[in-house]
């Protein structure tokens, strides 16, 4: 019999494990940069905390993992990292405000798995609670393009729109407050059905599809200065070239996902075509409807596992194996000097592996070689009489005889 993983899940296995470590590295050198606090909370959530985003209520428990205790409580899984920021937050009332908060973890939805697209899947957040100022979201924007040139992207792009400019500007079109939300949900699916099946969905609801239409691929720039919403947008554009990113920002009126949430400016990050890898936007409604302070936030989110994949399909990964050198001794006799020499190298800093298994030495340099360890550390007799070893480099085979008190400082510094 064997077993799979659950629907929606996968393994990471080492290779994969180095890619993802690697990215949360970097972003989390960034986040920090910012001047961004590491925080972390459960894994699960009750129920009422997790119904209160967007005011999705009892429907959202076909979206989320949801279950109950033995004590019979309403339990969920979280979603996102957002609604448990919002709930430390009310927990904290205290902290220091604006709180610049970064998380890194898992969150699971019950949504249909499709590419690049899991029920479990890791998350890096930054979020700005306490700032009604444009500087706040300029911020988060900025954290964002510096994570992305730090992995070593070239040609992404984010996506800007803001949903007070998008509701007021179709309202001035005659188009009643309580459509909105149902057009925001059709233009959604751009990407998906095309300009041609929007138009359709439009027409059968009701809407003037072109002119709708229109306005989404720049007819808005007439009425730019005339709407609520417009000069917030224009102010954030300018925030983004003083702080060196508008070239990297793009308006887009059909970036409408979330709207239902946001309350201002969304972002939406592609690494290049159209594959997205990150969002977010300001919400400053969220802590209020959990039953906290009325407070702003704004923030912006990866998702880690699409981030992987990108920089993967991409060939974009360039790492060096984690574990330097593998310590072999040449015989039984040798065995107990080489594993003096494993724990004083890992005294110094070299991460180190050794020989757990009794294998022979030709045994144990195939299976450093398939571990693309770069250098072995042969330990036998003849040398240790003069306090030496063998130094091998597996990659070329080349091997040279260096005093068991270099080693060290040799692999430290690269000069081996």
């Amino acid at each position: 019999m064997t077993f799979q993983t659950p629907k929606g899940t996968r393994d990471w296995p080492p290779e994969e494990m180095r890619k993802l470590q690697f990215v949360t590295d970097t972003l989390r050198r960034v986040f920090e940069k910012y001047g961004f606090q590491s925080i972390d909370t459960p894994a699960f959530e009750s129920f009422d905390v997790l119904a209160a985003k967007g005011g999705a209520g009892e429907a959202i428990k076909e979206e989320i993992y949801y279950f109950k205790d033995k004590s019979d409580r309403e339990i969920g899984l979280r979603f996102d990292l957002t609604v448990p920021l919002a709930r430390f937050i009310i927990n904290n009332p205290n902290i220091p405000k604006p709180f610049k908060r970064y998380a890194i973890g898992k969150a699971w939805r019950y949504d249909n798995p499709q590419a690049q697209r899991y029920r479990e899947f890791w998350m890096a957040d930054v979020d700005i609670v306490g700032s009604n100022s444009l500087m706040a979201d300029a911020e988060c924007l900025s954290v964002a393009v510096e994570c992305m040139r730090s992995l070593g992207f070239k040609k992404f792009y984010i996506r800007v729109n803001n949903r007070k400019f998008l509701e007021s500007l179709f309202m001035a079109k005659g188009i009643q407050k309580d459509r909105i939300v149902d057009l925001f949900r059709t233009i959604d699916k751009l990407d998906k059905l095309g300009e041609e099946g929007v138009l359709k969905e439009l027409s059968e609801k009701g809407f003037d599809g072109k002119n709708i239409i229109t306005l989404i691929n720049g007819g808005y720039k007439k009425e730019y200065s005339k709407v609520e919403g417009a000069l917030e947008l224009e102010e954030l554009m300018k925030l983004a070239k003083v702080v060196g990113i508008g070239k990297n920002l793009k308006i887009d009126l059909s970036l409408v996902r979330g709207l239902e949430y946001y309350t201002g400016p969304v972002f939406e990050v592609f690494a290049g075509g159209t594959v997205s890898c990150g969002g977010g936007g300001r919400y400053d409604r969220l802590i209020k409807n959990l039953g906290g302070p009325d407070l702003p936030a704004t923030g912006i989110s990866f998702g880690l596992d699409r981030l992987v994949n990108i920089m993967t399909d991409s060939k974009m990964f360039r790492l060096n194996p984690k574990t330097i050198c593998m310590v072999a001794p040449v015989n039984d006799r040798s065995r107990k000097e080489a594993l003096k020499i494993v724990n004083a190298l890992r005294d110094e800093g070299v991460n180190c592996d050794s020989d757990v298994s009794g294998k022979k030495l030709g045994k144990l340099l195939e299976y450093a070689s398939s571990l693309s360890i770069p250098y072995a550390i042969i330990v036998g007799e003849k040398e240790l009489k003069k306090k030496a070893v063998v130094l091998r480099n597996m990659k070329n085979g080349k091997e040279r005889t260096v005093k068991i008190k270099d080693l060290a400082g040799m692999l430290n510094s690269g000069d081996s």
